[in-house]
């Protein structure tokens, strides 16, 4: 049997040296890794890619996939909206979203009637204040056993349980409701690293001058997007480096700041600067808003040591780490979220003592009226880095080549061993097998009887249904105007230049049998719908659809659509509602 994987996500390529356009974020990074990893290690026999191309052309995705050296048989990108249908017909082994998000799979699973497959989902940033109702959604909807939350760390893990936990807490002091415990699983995979397009470099003489770099000098590199915002306060890196400065001399080494400001228009870059300038240290600092991924890894080539001190609550793995780690370069990092995981103190690096109190009642007050950067800024300018361990570990490496050589080697045999793509990958299938199997133990029938109705999902009809002049009602009589021009409902999309989105959900079956209906007399709307969905074996909504279409482009006209007073409101108010006004002036007759 084939084994086929479904990523509820778009298809992403990537220039030759691995850069793609935007912002840098290290969840774009992670997920597009991801990807091309699933295809590279992954034992499927097929992927297929349900939300289509994002901006990439055909020819451009042809030739990535011809430079990876995949089989582009192999590989499935629908174009337009979700191809409800073929999901149906298609027996995915999983359905993978690269966010946190579980919405997408239980709708597909509420619109088909069918659990079709174990979902997962995976954490990136997990601190914004709009995942609460996120958080809620995944209590109360219908998650199965086979579901999972993969988490990066053991810290991003630990936020989503106490999440949950203070949602049921509050359900419970407010309401008096026992709100169910997380159906699915909660699992830990980190994310990987490619340890062949990030490795030690024997000389880094070549990558020196190329940069235009010291030769002699100890370079300590901190890579990162530019945002006290919601990555890292540099001041207090700064601050430690100015300490160091009077007492090794400006010589002895240099300091790399490289990274994406495109969040902050390169103003977070400027008020460094002028930190830089205004402290001294500009001998000594240098600062690179150039954040491609190619970019970047030059530097890791030259660098001597690496720096990530991360306060913000933002942040859940640290990729970066990973990523200097399997260069061969010792880590400093701060003691906070996930750095917890990656680096072994003493071993392959250190980690600096971090500090915070409660402080955050105003703010989360205040998170639903504000950006996140707002709250965030707020919270890690409340984190605080222990400076002098800071200085001191600072000291200690660049005044020791052999003890920064020890903890280099000895962090990238730790990334091989633990974040290599091929060992992460091989953790992703072995739980992906795992959620299937309980999956296969599901009784289908069993599972439509228990599924209940998605609370969170809009019901657009019933929301909007005042909107228009008249409802077509199941009564409401519809003729076949012969005026109306001939179509080939193949194109019909194509003929009146419609979205692509379109196309997978207009059916020439059910416009056949439509016409055919009509042809001949009037018929109502709700005879003609089903009617039409039975011999056609499509949902009533979608045949309705196509009716509505057929209305919109004047080839069917309804000869009495009932007003839309009589339709909106309950029997028992209607007599009074019609006494408060004479009939609806604009409503068909």
């Amino acid at each position: 049997m084939s084994k086929t994987f479904g990523a509820l996500s778009a298809f992403h390529t990537t220039n030759g040296d691995g850069d793609f356009q935007g912002m840098h974020l290290g969840a774009k990074v992670a997920s597009m890794e991801l990807q091309k990893n699933i295809i590279q290690y992954g034992d499927f026999d097929c992927c297929h890619f349900l939300y289509g191309r994002g901006d990439t052309s055909d020819e451009d995705i042809a030739k990535y996939i011809q430079s990876q050296g995949w089989d582009p048989r192999k590989i499935l990108i629908y174009d337009g909206a979700l191809p409800l249908d073929r999901l149906r017909k298609t027996n995915y082994h999983v359905l993978h979203k690269s966010d946190v998000s579980l919405a997408e799979l239980l709708g597909i699973r509420h619109v088909l009637g069918h659990p079709l497959a174990p979902g997962t989902v995976m954490t990136h940033t997990i601190s914004y204040a709009h995942l609460m109702p996120l958080w809620t959604e995944m209590l109360c909807n219908h998650v199965l056993p086979c579901d999972a939350v993969i988490c990066t760390s053991r810290a991003a893990r630990e936020v989503l349980e106490r999440s949950l936990d203070l949602l049921a807490e509050r359900f419970s002091s407010r309401w008096g409701i026992r709100v169910p415990p997380f159906r699915g699983r909660i699992e830990i995979i980190p994310l990987g690293v490619d340890v062949d397009y990030w490795k030690p470099e024997e000389s880094k003489m070549e990558a020196r001058k190329l940069l235009g770099l010291s030769e002699q000098s100890c370079i300590i590199l901190c890579p990162g997007r530019f945002s006290t915002h919601d990555k890292m306060d540099l001041r207090p890196f700064l601050m430690a480096v100015g300490r160091l400065l009077p007492i090794l001399g400006a010589d002895s080494f240099q300091v790399v700041l490289v990274g994406d400001d495109m969040r902050t228009k390169e103003g977070e870059s400027k008020l460094i600067q002028q930190f830089v300038d205004q402290r001294g240290l500009s001998p000594v600092v240098r600062i690179d808003t150039d954040g491609t991924p190619s970019r970047i890894r030059q530097y890791y080539r030259a660098a001597d040591i690496f720096v990530s001190l991360v306060d913000n609550i933002q942040e859940t793995f640290g990729l970066t780490v990973t990523q200097a780690m399997a260069c061969g370069l010792p880590v400093i990092v701060s003691d906070w979220d996930g750095y917890k995981d990656t680096v072994v103190q003493g071993e392959t690096g250190f980690r600096v003592r971090t500090y915070w109190a409660e402080c955050d009642a105003r703010i989360s007050s205040l998170a639903a009226l504000r950006s996140w950067t707002v709250d965030h800024l707020l919270l890690a300018q409340s984190v605080a880095v222990d400076l002098d361990e800071l200085y001191g570990y600072l000291f200690l490496l660049v005044m020791d080549p052999a003890l920064r050589r020890r903890l280099g080697e000895a962090g990238r045999k730790r990334a091989e061993a633990l974040y290599a793509w091929p060992h992460v990958i091989k953790q992703y299938v072995e739980l992906w097998d795992e959620c299937r199997d309980r999956f296969d133990r599901i009784d289908v029938q069993e599972w439509a009887r228990e599924d209940r109705e998605n609370i969170f999902a809009p019901a657009y009809f019933r929301q909007f249904a005042h909107y228009p002049s008249a409802l077509i009602t199941s009564e409401t009589q519809l003729c076949l105007l012969s005026e109306g021009s001939p179509m080939d409902f193949t194109h019909a999309t194509t003929e009146v230049h419609l979205p692509p989105e379109m196309r997978p959900v207009f059916h020439p079956a059910v416009f056949q049998g439509l016409l055919s209906r009509l042809r001949d007399w009037p018929i109502s709307f709700g005879a003609l719908v089903e009617d039409t969905s039975r011999e056609t074996q499509q949902p009533q909504d979608l045949t309705a659809r196509h009716v509505l279409w057929l209305i919109k482009h004047g080839i069917v006209k309804p000869i009495k659509p009932k007003p839309t007073d009589h339709s909106v409101i309950g029997e028992g108010a209607r007599a009074e509602k019609e006494t408060e006004r004479p009939r609806q002036e604009n409503a068909v007759p």
